[in-house]
């Protein structure tokens, strides 16, 4: 086992510093249990008091807190989604849906919004996630993904259904840019942290937590390469998928939506 592996799943010290910043304004949106969770990081001991002393214990559970910043979350994505999303006629048919409408013979057609990322959340759910993600955060992740070719050589043999996948912000472990000579500032290597329960191999009836993580490298435009890495029995990490071109791509699939190591715009209002 190639133990030298086992940094893919090390984040970058900026991210680092940026998920200790974040985390105030996640705890303080989640509500009191999040907080009596944290207990001394936001009540502290006093000199000679330890964690468990019945005083501190009673404290903790006196101590509340007001939910200004969820309120203020919350209101802000209503804002912004009280309404459901709207296409213009030169959206593809097979993403935005089309009615059923004998008289012009339009027939009904279910867009890809509605089951954006194929678990059932439609573009509206889907959208809505992401931007509270940036509201708490500062940034919001998702990837552009699509099952394999299954031997398709050209577009138009090229029937697979694409989706997306949302990521929380706690998930990008590292982001890299590079600016072209022309000033434009692409992404040339991302890895994204995933945690999926799947069917125990030594038990049917149970599931077991599998980690992953997903590495995307593009040195230039057309070069897309990805390397699935998975945290194995041992806890070592070991290539689950080598590495391979993904064809017919510019650019690295996922969309990077904010400041990766900044803070929300609540992050004032949670201190």
């Amino acid at each position: 086992m190639d133990q030298g592996l086992d940094s893919v799943a090390k984040p970058s010290a900026a991210i680092v510093a940026a998920e200790a910043l974040r985390k105030l304004s996640r705890d303080f949106f989640d509500g009191q249990e999040a907080v009596w969770k944290a207990s001394t990081e936001y009540l502290p001991l006093m000199e000679g008091e330890d964690r468990s002393a019945w005083g501190y214990v009673a404290r903790l559970k006196r101590s509340r807190i007001v939910p200004y910043t969820r309120r203020a979350v919350l209101f802000a994505e209503g804002q912004v989604f009280q309404k459901p999303i709207k296409f213009a006629e030169d959206v593809p048919v097979a993403i935005r849906g089309q009615a059923e409408n004998k008289e012009k013979g339009l027939r009904l057609v279910v867009g890809w919004m509605e089951n954006i990322d194929l678990q059932g959340r439609n573009g509206w759910r889907f959208f809505r996630e992401r931007f509270r993600d940036r509201l708490l955060n500062g940034v919001t992740v998702w990837v552009a993904d699509a099952p394999p070719a299954d031997g398709a050589r050209t577009q138009g043999e090229d029937k697979r259904r694409p989706y997306l996948v949302g990521y929380h912000p706690s998930c990008l472990l590292d982001v890299r840019y590079h600016s072209t000579p022309a000033g434009r500032r692409r992404v040339e290597h991302v890895r994204l942290s995933e945690k999926t329960d799947e069917v125990d191999p030594k038990d049917k009836f149970s599931t077991v937590c599998v980690e992953r993580v997903r590495v995307y490298d593009s040195e230039q435009e057309g070069d897309v390469r990805l390397t699935v890495y998975v945290k194995g029995e041992d806890s070592h990490w070991q290539i689950d998928q080598p590495e391979r071109s993904i064809s017919g791509l510019v650019d690295i699939p996922v969309t990077i939506c904010g400041d990766p190591y900044g803070v929300g715009v609540f992050h004032d209002l949670a201190h």
